[in-house]
């Protein structure tokens, strides 16, 4: 969601497989599970540019007491790009969330999360990002199943190169509605800053961001494990760099089968 377009009028076909596997060992009563994603994605605009991400997880959650649940995370990425899909950057990531059930049935998630990011070749550009996030989700009197969603994240992102470190905060409003029982809609709005330390290397000024943005989504089940969905979103970043200020458009449809 909420992707930019590579280019103008850019069409892009997204494959996606993930899998999990809920492992038979409580360590310290923590429920462990391991996964794996895999995603490919085709630009035919783009001259046979292609992306493709391979990202498995391992986690470990558990509950405490009646009310609080506690998860911890590693994810690593391994993303390659281009026509001949050569490595492009190695993610590794840690993460702890806790989430908990307020007396009225609210939900309230907290979490840190630290990223290092190796970008290849480029070791300036090599960052480590940590971030805090949290929201609150509020479903309606008499319906629990439509909620309302408010959260925000706060993200300090250092880099040996002081023109790619930056810090960054954000904020979201969702509402999730299921519109008489044929299909749920969820929207969403968001606005976001990033400030970078130094200036740019190529246009030689300070970047700064201020980034806006709305999505829809539609989803359907069809019956037997299979759900329809559709989204729009919309997105305009103001920056001081010309190449980055920019408006994207981006529709979607698709199919998912759960088995």
């Amino acid at each position: 969601m909420n992707g930019a377009a590579v280019r103008e009028g850019d069409l892009r076909v997204t494959l996606t497989g993930a899998g999990t596997y809920r492992l038979p060992w409580r360590p310290a009563e923590f429920e462990p599970v391991a996964g794996y994603r895999f995603t490919h994605r085709m630009f035919f605009e783009n001259d046979g540019f292609n992306q493709q991400n391979h990202q498995p997880f391992l986690s470990l959650s558990r509950r405490i007491g009646e009310d609080l649940s506690l998860s911890v995370r590693y994810d690593h990425t391994t993303s390659l790009s281009g026509n001949g899909l050569d490595l492009f950057v190695r993610q590794h990531g840690g993460s702890v969330t806790g989430l908990y059930r307020l007396a009225s049935g609210d939900l309230l998630r907290g979490g840190y999360s630290l990223i290092w990011s190796n970008f290849n070749n480029v070791d300036d550009d090599d960052n480590l990002t940590n971030a805090v996030a949290m929201s609150w989700t509020r479903p309606d009197a008499g319906a629990p199943e439509n909620a309302f969603t408010l959260g925000g994240r706060l993200a300090l992102v250092s880099a040996e190169a002081q023109s790619s470190a930056h810090s960054a905060i954000s904020i979201f409003a969702a509402r999730e509605t299921e519109i008489d029982g044929w299909f749920t809609l969820t929207a969403q709005v968001l606005a976001g800053r990033a400030q970078f330390n130094d200036d740019d290397p190529v246009d030689n000024i300070r970047r700064k961001d201020t980034t806006f943005s709305g999505s829809v989504v539609a989803r359907r089940e069809l019956g037997h494990n299979l759900f329809l969905n559709g989204n729009l979103s919309v997105t305009r970043v103001i920056s001081t760099i010309d190449r980055i200020d920019r408006t994207s458009a981006v529709i979607g449809a698709g199919l998912r089968l759960n088995f």
